[in-house]
């Protein structure tokens, strides 16, 4: 039932991600425009590389620590203090660097000034910690106030096109805010630094070791980026930039189970139940795959509508790259169930680091063939096919643990109704204009329909559906 409490309270978080964007794009899009949104994004993912060395790996090495000493407080306190000081210390350096390559750009100085505050955020990042002993409701509380009032402030004083500082300033400082914040929760829960027990050379190796898959991860998810800024264009860069905050925004749901059960799988895995492992990866497989096929269906169904409609007529290409990119989706979500949460849990981190360096190998040589050929839409269709080899190979390297068999069993029956529901949403659709009405009806359609089809081929997530359902009306009456 914690697993559970855990997932609703991170899928209220996640959903309040969605409205952010849902709220808040469609403003800034129209504010800012295509220039704007582009500087801010090509800025953006160069103070990410800084980042990505300072968070080294911690984050995820971090989760599956403390989740390896749940119920041992020294234990825990040491391995909490230890992969600190290495964040402390690597912040540190990177930051150093970050204010050197500053000096000698000296372009875009006062933007990237502000963009590095995320620096700061990594320094005061302890959610990994809290995410590692399942504590969930500390780290959603917070955020959810924060993104309130960073919703009011963005429309306070992002008023027009040279807003794009105040902008920045605002979702920086947010998020500095929302970290800091945390450290008032850790009075009771780790006891003060013991130097000699820290175990740092560990946990550096530990770090380092997620720290290759990270950068690679990167390449296709950031250096993409910065490829469509210098062989396109930065209105082309802004327009992948919007089409890839919606296809994130959908994947915002999935991905709450990979965040709510990497600390329980590798709490089982610390206790040598190998078999729970398996059943927890094939079972939460099960079930993001039941989200995310018809989110990808269902996104691809309203694309070339919806992006005129939702963002202004400047970004209808992005209709256009949603629907080459949205099988990305599922690939992500395989990805996060397969690497993130098995591999990463279960110490077989080569493997994690392999399959995000073929990824990032094959999106470089593709967007370099691709891009100025085909501009924007060749980079989208070298993100899709990196992701899909990425998840492929992962899940061939399994295998022998986890029988194709067992961990795809049912999962065609969400293609199929996936595949039905995309036919009828496309065609009402392509039908009729865009409203927020018109919308709304294809959505309850999309839906519907398939909800109907889940309990018509009696799929795992609808039979899950409904044990849970019927043990919280016998909690109820009782």
């Amino acid at each position: 039932m914690r697993i559970f409490k855990n997932l609703l309270l991170n899928g209220s978080y996640q959903l309040l991600l969605i409205l952010i964007p849902l709220i808040t794009t469609p403003y800034v899009s129209r504010i800012l425009g295509v220039e704007g949104i582009g500087l801010n994004t090509l800025t953006a993912t160069i103070v990410q590389y800084f980042t990505i060395l300072a968070v080294l790996g911690t984050n995820t090495y971090g989760a599956r620590e403390i989740a390896y000493y749940q119920n041992q407080k020294r234990e825990r306190s040491n391995a909490f203090w230890g992969i600190t000081f290495i964040s402390f210390i690597t912040t540190l350096i990177s930051g150093i660097l970050f204010l050197f390559f500053v000096l000698f750009f000296k372009k875009y100085e006062v933007i990237f000034l502000w963009q590095g505050v995320a620096l700061l955020s990594v320094f005061f990042d302890i959610s990994w910690y809290f995410r590692g002993i399942e504590n969930f409701k500390i780290i959603v509380s917070w955020n959810v106030l924060i993104k309130v009032i960073t919703i009011i402030l963005i429309f306070l004083f992002v008023r027009s096109s040279d807003d794009l500082i105040p902008y920045i300033i605002i979702l920086s400082l947010g998020t500095l805010f929302s970290n800091i914040i945390l450290w008032l929760y850790l009075k009771n829960e780790i006891y003060p630094p013991q130097l000699r027990n820290l175990n740092m050379r560990r946990h550096f190796y530990g770090s380092f070791a997620l720290f290759v898959p990270t950068i690679a991860v990167q390449v296709y998810t950031v250096v993409n980026k910065n490829m469509i800024g210098v062989l396109d264009s930065i209105g082309s860069l802004g327009v992948f930039n919007q089409s890839n905050i919606i296809i994130q925004t959908a994947l915002a749901v999935v991905s709450t189970l990979n965040v709510v059960m990497l600390p329980r799988t590798s709490l089982l895995f610390s206790k040598g139940d190998v078999a729970g492992v398996h059943r927890n990866i094939v079972k939460t497989f099960n079930i993001a795959s039941s989200i995310a096929i018809p989110t990808t269906f269902g996104l691809a169904a309203i694309s070339l509508k919806f992006a005129p409609f939702f963002l202004g007529p400047q970004f209808r290409m992005v209709g256009i790259i949603m629907l080459i990119q949205s099988p990305v989706i599922i690939f992500i979500t395989g990805a996060n169930i397969v690497g993130g949460q098995y591999l990463v849990a279960t110490n077989k981190t080569y493997i994690f680091t392999l399959s995000a360096l073929i990824g990032a190998f094959s999106n470089v040589i593709m967007n370099l063939a691709f891009i100025p050929t085909f501009g924007v839409a060749g980079a989208a269709v070298a993100l899709v096919i990196s992701e899909l080899l990425v998840v492929s190979y992962q899940i061939f390297r399994i295998k022998e643990a986890i029988p194709l068999s067992v961990l795809f069993h049912g999962i065609w029956k969400y293609i199929l109704a996936g595949g039905i529901m995309f036919m009828f949403v496309f065609s009402l659709n392509y039908l009729s204009k865009m409203t927020l009405q018109s919308l709304l009806i294809q959505i309850l359609m999309g839906a519907s329909i398939y909800l109907v089809l889940n309990k018509l081929f009696n799929t795992f997530l609808w039979t899950e559906g409904v044990l849970i359902w019927k043990k919280m009306r016998t909690k109820k009456s009782n």
